[in-house]
């Protein structure tokens, strides 16, 4: 088992188990279950593609047919500088801090205790997770 780091009780960034985030708790093996019960925290910084990434990526899906011929590059374009801008009005850094804890809270997954913008909210909303197991 491999994790980027640990820093006072929280992983950061871990390599989870293969399908953690879609397995029932019952059906959990041994490398799933260590994670019970232990916070970590996801980083994540915008990702967006351009149009002919998004373009070529769907171009043979039939049911997106009828919007790739109602958009175009620019419209794309335009929707990228909207996408953006509101990324950074939530997330000034450029960065997004999702805390996580596979603790009961959903039935198949880890439950998620929400987005902040900057690490050090992310941590104190993660210890204070440790802290009422």
């Amino acid at each position: 088992m491999r994790h980027e780091f640990e820093l006072d009780g929280v992983f950061i960034n871990p390599e989870l188990p293969e399908d953690f985030n879609c397995t029932p708790h019952e059906q959990r093996d041994d490398e799933m279950n260590w994670w019970w019960g232990k916070p970590y925290i996801i980083i994540s910084e915008l990702s967006l593609e351009s149009w002919e990434e998004f373009y070529y990526r769907l171009k043979d899906d039939a049911s997106m047919k009828e919007y790739l011929l109602k958009h175009n590059k620019e419209t794309w374009n335009k929707q990228l500088e909207e996408d953006r801008k509101s990324w950074f009005k939530e997330y000034p850094t450029g960065f997004k801090y999702t805390v996580r804890c596979l603790d009961g809270g959903a039935w198949d997954r880890s439950t998620k205790y929400g987005d902040y913008a900057s690490f050090e909210e992310a941590m104190d909303a993660a210890k204070n997770i440790s802290t009422n197991d």
